[in-house]
């Protein structure tokens, strides 16, 4: 078979156990650990977002069908590797190891050597091509099973991610109706606190606090999910980040705190906070192409509008019959302070999956 022949195969069986150690990565252990999946997602997102940039109008849409487009990808990725390294395994010894089943002339080279891998990995043995030895019939075993082990993971791997996407959306929805469709921070506090009563809807917090941590569960187990962008803003993971954020640190600075302290003081604003800090922090960190700095210099036009925010808050709690703080001024910088630690993380990501800032807080004056 000589060196080359020896050579070949090293790099097929490596090339087999990086799509093994890939699969395994991406749907057993989770994380943003991937050896191949993780580069390749990325490439075809960086496809997708050229493509919407030539079709302004239509950027949205076209960015909606990458979510999708990725799960088929990605499996059949997998399983063309996988072809391919089995192949280079079996292709220095067609013709002597790998022979025709009827006893004619093997066809030799790559493609007849694709052809064998390829019903290796979907059948066993029942092609017109055999192995005669015991070594190469474990491989053709082996490819059997990788085969089939590929299917088996695929399966699970897209019941999984759209098990999870569900509760994305249906989290989303939730978030956005509480807010009567606004789509606001101030809105969901004033419809959770109508009247200036906050007793009966810490349950409901409580129960946002929880879908919360399950969605960054989700996203850090499987970071495909990350770019599913859903058409329509309601759905945007980046606006799910501003109105938990948001909500949490108007609570925390805008409200009478000695009126409302066992609501700002609960373990469900603790874990908005603490899963919404999470979220942007993760996702800002791996998605940015940019370091994120938390102590550059202040923007201070932005954070005037942050001020303006904070204050039509304060006008429509008072309406509301909500308590507010009797300090507007010091409350305001607090809350500035507060916004200072999440926005750079949250204006990274949704920078990267290309959403307007409208989009991610129609609220808002900016």
């Amino acid at each position: 078979m000589g060196i080359a022949g020896v050579l070949i195969q090293i790099g097929g069986l490596l090339i087999v156990l990086a799509i093994l150690i890939d699969i395994y990565l991406t749907v057993l252990h989770g994380g943003k650990i991937s050896l191949i999946s993780g580069p390749y997602i990325r490439l075809i997102w960086w496809i997708f977002c050229r493509v919407s940039e030539l079709v302004p109008r239509r950027r949205n849409r076209i960015l909606s069908y990458a979510g999708p487009t990725l799960i088929p990808a990605i499996i059949n990725m997998w399983a063309v590797m996988l072809s391919i390294g089995f192949a280079l395994i079996f292709l220095p010894t067609m013709g002597i190891h790998i022979v025709a089943a009827s006893g004619d002339t093997t066809p030799t080279g790559f493609w007849p050597a694709l052809y064998f891998s390829m019903m290796s990995l979907v059948t066993l043995g029942a092609g017109d091509l055999v192995s005669n030895n015991n070594l190469y019939r474990i491989f053709d075993v082996l490819g059997a099973f990788a085969g089939f082990s590929v299917l088996t993971a695929a399966i699970s791997y897209l019941m999984s991610i759209y098990s999870a996407l569900t509760r994305h959306r249906s989290f989303a929805l939730a978030l956005q109706h509480a807010t009567g469709d606004k789509g606001t921070s101030i809105d969901l506090i004033t419809k959770l606190g109508a009247g200036g009563d906050f007793t009966i809807s810490q349950s409901t917090m409580g129960t946002f606090a929880t879908e919360l941590i399950s969605l960054i569960e989700a996203h850090h187990t499987y970071t495909v999910l990350r770019y599913f962008r859903p058409h329509g803003n309601a759905y945007a993971l980046p606006r799910i980040a501003f109105i938990v954020l948001d909500t949490a640190s108007l609570i925390r600075t805008a409200l009478d705190q000695e009126r409302y302290y066992s609501l700002v003081q609960s373990t469900s604003i603790a874990q908005l906070w603490g899963g919404g800090m999470q979220m942007v922090k993760e996702l800002g960190e791996v998605l940015s192409d940019d370091d994120i700095d938390e102590n550059r210099p202040h923007d201070e036009e932005r954070e005037q509008f942050w001020r303006e925010h904070f204050a039509t808050a304060i006008d429509r709690f008072r309406v509301e019959g909500i308590g507010v703080t009797d300090s507007p001024d010091e409350a305001a910088d607090h809350y500035i302070e507060l916004r200072r630690q999440w926005h750079p993380y949250l204006a990274a990501f949704s920078k990267h999956l290309m959403y307007d800032e409208r989009a991610i807080h129609p609220g808002e004056s900016d």
